[in-house]
């Protein structure tokens, strides 16, 4: 029994060995400080003429750099980092954020203009 358990003591050292002797798990290989908004949203609805603080903008490498595909929508992150639009036409825009790494790909978010309705703006 002592030999048998020899055997396989040195089977599994060879084994972890030749395979690198584990390592351990890697983990998250992606880029740990990628640029993040929270809460991540995939659209937002607002009226013309308002204008409204719909993220926060963290991580990757600052100054952060906001485009907005349409006139329709207009964007802008404040120094701590919150993701303002507003609504100048009705209409409907694409709000992309990058870091100014320009390495890492931009967060993107539909933004959607309504003209409000009278009732609820008053």
């Amino acid at each position: 029994m002592k030999k048998f358990l020899a055997f396989l003591t040195a089977c599994a050292t060879s084994l972890l060995v030749s395979c690198g002797g584990g390592g351990g798990y890697a983990g998250d290989t992606g880029t740990s400080n990628a640029l993040r908004m929270t809460p991540l949203l995939s659209g937002v609805t607002i009226p013309v003429d308002w204008s409204a603080d719909v993220a926060t903008i963290s991580q990757g490498v600052k100054p952060y750099y906001v485009l907005s595909s349409s006139g329709a929508v207009g964007a802008r992150i404040l120094d701590d980092g919150t993701l303002r639009v507003w609504g100048n036409a009705p209409g409907t825009s694409e709000v992309s954020v990058q870091d100014s790494s320009l390495s890492q790909t931009a967060i993107t978010m539909t933004v959607t203009v309504k003209v409000a309705d009278l009732a609820s703006s008053i």
